[in-house]
């Protein structure tokens, strides 16, 4: 293998280095508002959630009469 320098740094473009800058945080930024967005989803759906039957709402005791006997 021949030895050449190599340099890692991101010297170069300063145009290029700053577009390239822009569009890694607009992707993790994309990300975070991804996340939020399903977390606002599960909350939603977890929230919704039917906790008791319709049957146990209802008292054992209760008797109803019709609207029109008041």
């Amino acid at each position: 293998m021949s030895d050449v320098i190599r340099n890692f740094s991101m010297g170069g473009n300063l145009r290029k280095r700053r577009r390239d800058l822009r569009r890694r945080a607009a992707g993790r930024i994309g990300r975070g508002v991804l996340f939020l967005v399903l977390l606002a989803a599960v909350a939603a759906l977890w929230l919704s959630r039917d906790n008791y039957a319709m049957g146990s709402l209802i008292p054992k005791t209760a008797r109803s009469r019709p609207a029109w006997s008041m």
